[in-house]
């Protein structure tokens, strides 16, 4: 049996394009020949099912390996983010936007009509809801560079650049991390993963079966053991290999 974590923006789901077809089929047949196909993403589970149709995971590595579930969505791990950290950000928000994820909501600071969204006014006020992750979101990768040793400093926090976003975390989480959590789960010695940007360098260098495209950068590429065109190409390099 082979293992193989995908990350899910620009790698398996590609916005207004969505999954490719290709993709959704290879994947299909990866399991389809007895193998685990598993997401692994700096998203949250109720801000990504939306997108995948009627594609199935086998098992899902959400907010950076702060939040782990099972096919069927039954939490396996959580580590949340405590409430003085959440204090804090929304006190000192440098003006960009910033969205929290949520057990149940989405909460942001900018006036957004979705029924998925709602006010970091309300996640204040509910003391209940728990916050596995935060995003800080910037007009482009170079604006986002300066802000990671920034909000890196806040010791309860663990951060990953996702091209024009950080990824912010309760600390010792990572896709890594969540790898290691499937792993001992499923005792497999291995699992390959694919993936196209900086936060998802801590899963690339850690695997002896990782993947990324040509179109990731370059420090992406290094820390990769195979560059490919798509999760279609890298499944039928997994099955050969």
């Amino acid at each position: 049996m082979k293992y193989l974590a995908s990350d899910f923006d620009g790698t398996l789901y590609f916005g207004k394009e969505g999954i490719h077809e290709e993709d959704k089929q290879a994947v299909v047949r990866f399991q389809e020949a007895g193998n685990k196909f598993g997401i692994c993403s700096g998203r949250p589970f109720i801000g990504m099912m939306q997108y995948l149709g009627d594609l199935k995971a086998d098992f899902y590595i959400q907010n950076s390996g702060a939040h782990i579930l099972d096919k069927d969505g039954n939490t396996l791990f959580e580590k949340t983010i405590d409430r003085e950290t959440i204090q804090v950000i929304c006190e000192n928000n440098p003006g960009y936007t910033t969205i929290f994820y949520g057990q149940k909501h989405i909460y942001i600071n900018v006036n957004m009509n979705h029924p998925f969204f709602k006010s970091i006014d309300d996640l204040l006020h509910n003391e209940e809801e728990k916050i596995y992750g935060f995003s800080v979101q910037f007009k482009d990768e170079e604006s986002a560079h300066p802000f990671v040793k920034e909000v890196g400093r806040m010791e309860a926090l663990d951060v990953y650049q996702n091209k024009n976003s950080l990824d912010c975390v309760a600390k010792g989480c990572s896709k890594e991390s969540g790898i290691e959590f499937m792993k001992q789960y499923y005792q497999c010695e291995e699992m390959a993963c694919i993936g196209d940007s900086y936060n998802d360098v801590p899963m690339l260098e850690n695997s002896a079966s990782s993947f990324t495209f040509h179109s990731s950068p370059i420090e992406v590429q290094k820390k990769a053991a195979y560059v490919v065109s798509s999760i279609h190409e890298c499944i039928d390099q997994l099955m050969n290999m």
